[in-house]
């Protein structure tokens, strides 16, 4: 989509369902995924880092979780804007 509101836009909606859905399974590691990953789309990198250290949390062996937030980083650290050192 090239208008970038509009895409906001939709993303944000996006956030809403997935916390929506996560209410309903708070312990199914895929919302906080997909929040995280949607939060980085917003480069809202915080927040993703919350949620991704919530599904690591959930699944510490989960090595999908482990490659999300390694792609998280690697996002946040394009973008120039500090990302943390991983673990």
């Amino acid at each position: 989509m090239s208008n970038s509101l509009a895409r906001k836009s939709l993303y944000q909606a996006a956030i809403d369902a997935f916390w929506k859905g996560r209410s309903l399974a708070p312990r199914d590691e895929n919302f906080a995924l997909e929040l995280g990953y949607t939060y980085d789309v917003l480069e809202r990198f915080p927040e993703a880092e919350w949620m991704f250290a919530e599904a690591r949390a959930l699944d510490p062996r989960s090595t999908t979780a482990r490659q999300c937030y390694e792609a998280h980083l690697d996002r946040w650290r394009q973008t120039g804007a500090g990302a943390p050192r991983p673990e």
